[in-house]
């Protein structure tokens, strides 16, 4: 199984459910053999290194000025 991980930044900072999704994605991926991949979304990424700690095959980020605060509407 694929498993995506969804990382928030807010203020140049790691949201730390993010870590905790890391954290269980990694146990399923382990248990059907299948990967992990983060997906680190927000403005002013920094210190993503962080999350090579919890194991993610792989490290995605979407980083721009329109996600710095957050808005429902579009």
């Amino acid at each position: 199984m694929e498993v995506l991980s969804y990382i928030e930044i807010r203020a140049g900072k790691i949201r730390p459910a993010g870590l905790e999704s890391l954290t269980v994605g990694r146990q399923l991926a382990d248990a059907s053999g299948g990967t992990l991949t983060a997906l680190a979304v927000g403005n002013n990424i920094q210190n993503i290194e962080q999350l090579e700690n919890y194991g993610p095959d792989l490290i995605l980020t979407v980083d721009d000025q329109g996600l710095a605060n957050y808005s429902p509407r579009v």
